[in-house]
């Protein structure tokens, strides 16, 4: 495997952090301010619905956080880059970037299935994108000799970046009979992730 680029890991890195941290920024804009009427109270279905987003958008955001930090898990094991790594990592941060734009959407067209659907796409490439960047890594044997990688890392990282992509595709599927319920699957990634982490602190 080459890199005729010349773009080493810190420079990879460095982009990565500045996409992300643009992209997660990008979720908080455009929130609709619901209107108050003349008592001084929030109009009860404009309240409702700014609570729906407010959720969603702190899912989206944790999720997105996740995202980074398995991207910097793996990030911290390469000992180089390839071209295919570079490029996969641009790949997958499209899909990065393409997630505040869904979200937006999702909120404004909160019960359309298409929406959510094109939602929940967006995180599944994201997802598997980011999956392609580690199986990369192992078979270019890109891991720093200095890093002690054993089984039980490899399993984690494989879990990390598959728990994600795999819950929207179950989620994109109920959404198909309710989408209210859809809505509220992502959330379920939160304590899987949670769980996985503590199964290998456990072991170790």
């Amino acid at each position: 495997m080459v890199n005729i680029y010349g773009i080493n890991k810190s420079h990879a890195r460095f982009f990565t952090d500045a996409v992300f941290g643009v992209a997660i920024t990008l979720l908080a804009v455009d929130f609709a301010i619901p209107q108050m009427g003349e008592d001084g109270l929030f109009n009860e279905d404009d309240l409702e619905e700014l609570i729906s987003d407010i959720i969603l958008f702190v899912i989206t955001f944790i999720i997105i956080g996740l995202y980074w930090v398995t991207y910097q898990s793996i990030s911290a094991m390469l000992a180089k880059t390839t071209d295919l790594g570079i490029w996969l990592n641009i790949i997958f941060l499209m899909f990065i970037t393409m997630i505040p734009f869904t979200f937006k959407l999702t909120n404004i067209y909160d019960t359309n299935i298409y929406a959510y659907g094109f939602y929940c796409v967006v995180q599944i490439f994201a997802g598997f994108m980011l999956f392609g960047i580690w199986t990369h890594a192992l078979k270019a044997k890109l891991i720093s000799p200095n890093k002690a990688i054993d089984k039980d890392i490899i399993h984690l990282t494989y879990f990390r970046t598959t728990v994600i992509p795999v819950v929207f595709i179950i989620s994109f599927g109920i959404s198909v009979y309710s989408l209210d319920f859809a809505l509220g699957v992502p959330a379920l990634i939160i304590p899987a992730s949670l769980v996985m982490r503590f199964i290998y602190r456990k072991k170790k």
